[in-house]
């Protein structure tokens, strides 16, 4: 590989991470400022650690060209915001005003094409990959080139085109998220456009996997409970992705339903609590309803019925006799009660909400 010049290095601005690609030769740099041009950072005063070299645009598949690299600097910037944001594997598009909804959905569910579509029909392009967004709801835009699928059955052989060259609107320089929704695109039998608010508690444990480094935040149930009390969380439903820009702009003015959800203490005793069962620590707990839900190191854990009483019955240790009782008494009597609260105090101990000390 040659060494890089200042005309073949082509610094962008991923989020808040500038890296700097260093490309092998004037074609490529050309190409990626191409790509990235609305994401182009000044070389002069652009000192990043963040180096990447780029070989050149010919190869065996050249029309893939830039789509691992994007993947690549998208992940540097998301590590450098890991503990500091809410993000999501999301499209954003924005209005004139500089509102934003996010569009969530797994790789090759259409956030792309959404976004292609609508920031062709009025919308501002902020993303077609991360929405990321800070505890007051500002969204940093990370206008990046757009990754579109040329092979279905092999999602990662896309092309990469920079939203210049697909012509799309831009945005304005202060956004805020006001509307999430999870993308559900219907492509056996045609289906217009429609919304649904979806269920507060369902909706995290969907979100949750559609997150970045969720569990670096302090307290990151709390801070997702409180993003959806102030946007919402609706399903939105279709086949067309032409079709649904009206739709989103209704979110946008549709009054919030009232959430119920409040942060759960957790009351941590020492383990070893002459063999009673305890609560044990976790990174985060909240009640949505009336259910609960954990954030145990880095997965989440859902309680309700049965499981919600023998946690809460722990709050001050508890033997497996008195959880046994105290489930009888909430829930009734049962033929195999006992052997049903052991198997679920048993799974409880393995998932990481309860700890159970040793008979002295």
């Amino acid at each position: 590989m040659t060494q890089p010049t200042q005309d073949t290095a082509v610094h962008v601005r991923a989020l808040e991470t500038v890296l700097r690609l260093e490309a092998e030769d004037h074609e490529t740099a050309a190409a990626l400022r191409a790509q990235w041009s609305r994401c182009l950072a000044s070389n002069e005063g652009s000192d990043t650690d963040i180096v990447i070299p780029v070989s050149g645009t010919a190869g065996p598949l050249p029309e893939t060209f830039g789509y691992a690299l994007a993947s690549q600097v998208t992940a540097h910037a998301i590590e450098a915001l890991a503990g500091r944001a809410l993000m999501f594997h999301s499209a954003g598009l924005s209005d004139d005003t500089g509102q934003v909804v996010a569009l969530v959905a797994p790789s090759g569910s259409g956030k792309t094409t959404a976004a292609r579509e609508l920031a062709s029909d009025g919308w501002g392009y902020v993303t077609d990959e991360t929405v990321v967004v800070d505890d007051d709801r500002r969204v940093l835009a990370y206008p990046k080139p757009l990754s579109v699928v040329i092979d279905r059955d092999r999602p990662a052989h896309k092309t990469q085109h920079s939203p210049d060259e697909l012509g799309l609107g831009s945005c304005p320089d202060e956004l805020t998220l006001v509307r999430i929704a999870i993308l559900d695109r219907v492509l056996d039998v045609p289906t217009p456009p429609s919304l649904a608010w979806v269920p507060m508690l369902d909706g995290i444990m969907e979100l949750i996997p559609q997150m970045s480094a969720l569990p670096s935040l302090g307290r990151p149930l709390q801070r997702l409970c409180r993003l959806l009390d102030t946007c919402g969380l609706a399903r939105l439903t279709y086949s067309d992705a032409k079709a649904i820009g009206p739709v989103l702009r209704g979110l946008i003015e549709a009054p919030l339903p009232k959430l119920d959800w409040a942060p759960l203490p957790v009351c941590v005793l020492p383990a070893d609590v002459d063999g009673r069962f305890t609560q044990a620590e976790v990174r985060d707990a909240v009640r949505v309803d009336d259910e609960a839900l954990f954030m145990v190191d880095r997965t989440p854990v859902r309680l309700s019925g049965l499981g919600l009483t023998l946690w809460e019955g722990c709050a001050t240790g508890a033997s497996g006799d008195e959880l046994l009782q105290a489930a009888i008494a909430a829930h009734g009597s049962h033929p195999e009660a006992s052997e049903l609260v052991s198997a679920i105090l048993d799974e409880m101990v393995d998932a990481g909400v309860l700890q159970a000390g040793s008979a002295s």
